[in-house]
């Protein structure tokens, strides 16, 4: 794989999880112990797996789709793992 910087030098991280990941997103203050959310990010993040490759020139994660928060809470509510009383500070997060 080659990254966009040109670099082919890259790690790959993978690993199964089962419901033992913990998950921190400081931006819409979220944290969750079980499953990794899938999250749309990245084509191997979600569920039992976390698959991983990072360019060793520059850091970039391979694959990598950025979010803004108001996705991140949206899929975070289809997977029910944002409850319908978060959506105040949902609300304010959107701002």
């Amino acid at each position: 794989m080659t990254c966009k910087c040109g670099s082919d030098r890259t790690i790959r991280v993978s690993g199964k999880c089962s419901d033992l990941a913990f998950t921190q997103i400081d931006s819409i203050d979220f944290e969750h112990d079980g499953y990794i959310p899938h999250l749309g990010l990245t084509p191997g993040l979600g569920g039992d797996y976390i698959d991983l490759t990072i360019c060793l020139d520059c850091g970039t994660v391979q694959e990598w789709s950025p979010k803004s928060d108001e996705d991140l809470v949206g899929t975070l509510k289809d997977e029910g793992l944002i409850e319908s009383s978060d959506d105040a500070d949902a609300e304010e997060w959107e701002d």
